[in-house]
């Protein structure tokens, strides 16, 4: 008896192959869906995930409870609706830094360590006053000085607003900072190099029994400082400081401008050390 055989025509044949595709294809979805739904729910395991938040070095309980609030809110959320921010591999750090920085100006630095697997410690290195930076306004040719003050760190960067029982604890510096409409928290007053070495220049002049309380920084790099009786110092900032010095240190020889304590006559209205070697002054 003959057998008989039985055979696939192309069209069926075709068919089939899609079929086996589809199967694969769609076997390939669950695969990956399944896979996905494991992946987020791991990344949030309780046992994956930050629980705690710790600040270290805010002074302020209040600025503490703050910075913890920045911290948990960067933390919540996933990475494309996948991976929680949470999870302790892949929180993002570097955001955390950033937005800390961004939020509290008195912030200079900023560290974050991973401890007992879910405590996330943040050590804050706050900037110190050291100087201050104070609104003025002009009219006329004189110049009206304000106690809106706010303070400098050793970089002239201003960073909070001081309180008026500051007094005259802080040198104050006046202009170069537009205060019309914004607030000057988070400019900076001079670049730090620049400020750094008017901050030197003057302790030199200190040493001198020479003690200005006040510096105004008007335009092209002229400057001038501000003497408790009155009398000015200018100066500008192309100028090397170590020949102003001299040429002060030689202009305290001349009894007609030393004082009877050996530094600057009360007399002076002031001291023009912008042109080099040549001195110019005036008296009251």
């Amino acid at each position: 008896m003959a057998k008989s055989r039985y055979t696939l025509t192309p069209t069926r044949l075709r068919k089939k192959r899609r079929k086996i595709l589809l199967v694969k294809f769609l076997l390939g979805i669950f695969v990956i869906f399944i896979s996905l739904f494991f992946v987020r729910l791991f990344s949030n395991a309780s046992f994956m995930t930050i629980s705690q938040v710790e600040i270290v070095g805010s002074t302020a309980s209040e600025e503490t409870s703050h910075l913890e609030q920045i911290v948990k809110g960067t933390t919540e959320g996933y990475y494309g609706h996948l991976i929680s921010k949470s999870n302790v591999f892949f929180y993002p750090r570097g955001k955390i830094i950033e937005n800390l920085s961004k939020t509290f100006k008195q912030v200079k630095g900023v560290e974050v360590d991973l401890n007992n697997w879910s405590k996330l410690t943040i050590t804050i290195e706050e900037r110190k006053p050291f100087e201050m930076w104070c609104t003025s306004e002009e009219s006329g040719a004189s110049i009206i000085f304000k106690d809106d003050c706010y303070f400098l760190d050793n970089q002239g960067y201003a960073f909070s607003k001081a309180p008026e029982i500051s007094g005259d604890a802080y040198f104050k510096n006046y202009g170069n900072i537009q205060h019309a409409s914004t607030s000057p928290i988070g400019q900076q007053f001079l670049t730090p190099e620049l400020f750094k070495a008017i901050s030197s220049f003057r302790e030199s002049l200190s040493k001198r029994n020479i003690n200005p309380d006040k510096l105004i920084a008007k335009i092209d790099g002229d400057f001038e400082f501000y003497l408790p009786d009155g009398g000015r110092i200018l100066f500008n900032t192309s100028q090397n400081f170590n020949v102003v010095l001299e040429n002060i240190e030689s202009l305290l020889q001349d009894p007609d401008i030393r004082g009877s304590q050996g530094t600057l006559s009360t007399s002076l209205d002031y001291i023009d050390l912008r042109f080099g070697n040549k001195i110019f002054y005036k008296k009251r």
